[in-house]
């Protein structure tokens, strides 16, 4: 039925019925509008029968079979008089309501309910009305299809008489916070096809039986809840999903691991798969739990069991696991992943106790990569258990076309323990080409390994033991924070270290000529908190031609940026934060390249006691903002930033004046000074 309708509306699309359409990340439409000679024509055509009232409607036409109303509703409304006597309704639906109201007509529902206008309804919509008690007696609306009793947040549960809607396809309990659980016996609904479910935090379990609703193609949660020995199960466990194999768009899978291990274990032995014939949901979202029960020397063996029994289907596009302790890897996932999940864009691991990741790379539609607080030592141990002989590595990514062909945004957060991306001893030293300072002067021993050929967004964020990571020829945005300065200068040098050549074919892939140069695309860089890092490269500036946007921020042992900062000339915004060694000397601080430059925000600096004198000719900057330095006053040549719009001073306690040359800038359309007592009392 959704089918045919679907092909209908694309049908109105393409006529211009519709517009304004809005898609979700997997191309399904989740919203549009509909044009307004288009709106009068479709109310010509209803006429009487289908109309929007407003709140207090004195009359409303005895054969109107559709009714909605004009505006959102207030405290004191009520159901219109008129309406009841209405007894063609069919349609019942209500404006958003955009927070939650306790609203005097969750008293009248029940009347409503029980009048003889309700009796014909197809469509019932009493979201966000502040019920507490949904009535028995809605059993009575035996022709209802769709029945939304989204955030009513004080409903626990719904009467058992609910079950008895025989014909209802659509059952809407978003935003029921506090609702406990559903119906037993709600196996009896038959035609229900959507069981929204999101935002139902209380909720403690699913229903027996409800594998039994094989029309289902919503089901956007399923809570596992823990037996007790000798209890008689009235909750699903994993075999209710057998049956769902018509399941669209997410489904989340809630408390894996909190079910008693040993009615768990037994479940398992029948080695079935749950999900494997869904093949038409997007994304799935496995959520484990530590179980608290007899038997816990063997929950990683248990872990194991459960998700070998969980392989989706390959139509997959997106999958999260989160806490998820067990040692080994699912079959699935060891033998040739990308047959396995060929059309996997989105992948999201989170608290999972893996030590490497099974060779993710093969994924030819991965797009998104996530990982964050694992156990993770290496992302990739090259296919075996122990070291990783990189001579088979070089052979199974020899072409960038095999590495991670798709991937697009990768972030690595907080992941304490990893120490690189592949395993055992492939390095060969990397020589930087100048050495300016001890830093740079270091050698490393970086692993040959092939690039990323389409990353765009790398993020690495805690994760002080790692040295290195692949080349990103492609990276348009740069974003490190609590990381090694080894890290930092592997990524900003990548561009200009000299790679010795050897026999192997990585290396003669990653030195080809037809390749872009590393960062010379990148827009966005910023670093954050790498409390060891002395000073930058001189040498990366000079290939990053496209940056737009630098941030430096909690680097206090920073002495200085490059001497080639003037190389930024695509450099709009910079931002500088809590540096407190960074010194403002010309010498290194050279804006005069800087002729994008619109914003420059310093904060933090001590030592900054004055602007770099380069500043003078960066004449694009339109925001000034310094906040807790030292600087003592501005020097009278700021009148030659003519584009200056916006001056900003707070928290410098060592400024005493404004220079004559203020008065000069004729732009200037904001200057706020703000906590600068010895400004105040000159």
């Amino acid at each position: 039925m959704e089918d045919v309708a679907h092909l209908y509306f694309m049908d109105l699309l393409r006529r211009s019925f519709f517009q304004d359409v809005e898609m979700n990340v997997w191309g399904n439409i989740i919203s549009c509008k509909m044009h307004d000679l288009i709106h009068d024509l479709a109310n010509l055509v209803a006429g009487p029968q289908s109309s929007i009232v407003n709140l207090d409607a004195q009359y409303v036409p005895p054969k109107i079979r559709h009714v909605s109303f004009d505006v959102p509703r207030d405290s004191s409304w009520e159901i219109p008089i008129p309406l009841f006597k209405a007894n063609k309704l069919r349609t019942f639906f209500l404006p958003y309501q955009g927070h939650f109201r306790k609203l005097h007509v969750s008293v009248t529902v029940p009347t409503f309910l029980r009048s003889p206008t309700s009796k014909r309804l197809r469509v019932l919509d009493l979201h966000n009305l502040g019920i507490t008690t949904l009535p028995s007696c809605i059993s009575k609306l035996k022709q209802l299809r769709y029945l939304d009793l989204s955030r009513n947040f004080e409903i626990k549960t719904l009467p058992s008489s609910v079950t008895k809607l025989q014909n209802l396809r659509t059952l809407k309990l978003n935003g029921c916070s506090k609702l406990v659980e559903l119906p037993r016996d709600i196996r009896r609904m038959v035609s229900l096809r959507h069981l929204e479910l999101e935002e139902c935090y209380d909720l403690t379990c699913m229903p027996f039986g409800l594998g039994e609703l094989t029309s289902l193609r919503t089901l956007m949660m399923f809570r596992l809840r823990e037996e007790r020995d000798g209890m008689i199960p009235v909750n699903g466990g994993l075999s209710e999903l057998r049956g769902l194999n018509n399941l669209r768009g997410n489904l989340k899978i809630l408390s894996l691991g909190s079910r008693c291990l040993k009615s768990a274990t037994s479940e398992q032995t029948e080695e079935e798969n749950y999900l494997k014939g869904m093949e038409y949901l997007d994304s799935l979202e496995l959520c484990w739990l530590i179980s608290i029960c007899p038997g816990r020397e063997c929950i990683h063996d248990y872990y194991e069991s459960v998700l070998e029994g969980l392989q989706p289907h390959q139509n997959l596009k997106k999958l999260f696991i989160s806490g998820y302790i067990g040692v080994k890897f699912p079959s699935w996932m060891m033998v040739n992943i990308g047959l396995s999940l060929p059309n996997l864009v989105k992948l999201d691991i989170k608290g999972c106790g893996w030590k490497y990741l099974q060779q993710f790379g093969q994924l030819p539609s991965l797009q998104v990569l996530k990982l964050s607080f694992c156990s993770l030592e290496y992302i990739d141990n090259g296919g075996s258990s122990g070291g990783v002989d990189m001579s088979l590595c070089s052979v199974s990514y020899s072409s960038s076309a095999t590495f991670f062909p798709s991937l697009r945004f990768l972030s690595l957060c907080q992941l304490g323990s990893l120490k690189g991306w592949w395993s055992g001893k492939a390095e060969e030293p990397i020589t930087m080409t100048t050495a300016a300072d001890q830093q740079q002067q270091h050698l490393f021993s970086l692993p040959i390994l092939p690039s990323f050929p389409r990353l765009s967004t790398l993020f690495i964020n805690v994760c002080n033991k790692v040295t290195s990571v692949p080349l990103s020829p492609h990276v348009e945005e740069l974003r490190l924070r609590w990381v090694s300065w080894k890290l930092v200068h592997q990524l900003m040098m990548m561009s200009t270290a000299t790679i010795p050549m050897t026999t192997t074919t990585t290396v003669k892939t990653l030195s080809s000529s037809s390749s872009p140069v590393p960062l010379s695309k990148l827009k966005i860089l910023c670093i954050e908190d790498v409390v060891d890092l002395v000073s930058l490269p001189e040498e990366a500036f000079q290939n990053l031609t496209s940056l737009r946007y630098l941030k430096i921020s909690g680097c206090r042992r920073l002495t200085s940026l490059s001497r080639r900062i003037q190389h930024l000339t695509a450099l709009e915004r910079l931002q500088l934060y809590d540096c407190n060694d960074l010194s403002s000397d010309d010498d290194v601080m050279q804006f005069q390249g800087l002729q994008n430059l619109t914003s420059l925000t310093i904060g933090s600096i001590q030592k900054s006691e004055s602007l770099p004198i380069g500043l003078q000719y960066v004449t694009t900057l339109q925001s000034l903002e310094i906040s807790r330095c030292g600087l003592k006053s501005l020097p009278e040549w700021i009148c030659n930033l003519t584009s200056l719009q916006k001056v900003v001073w707070s928290e410098c306690c060592s400024l005493t004046s404004l220079p004559e040359g203020m008065r000069q800038l004729t732009t200037s359309q904001e200057l706020r000074i703000s906590c600068c007592p010895n400004f105040l009392r000159h």
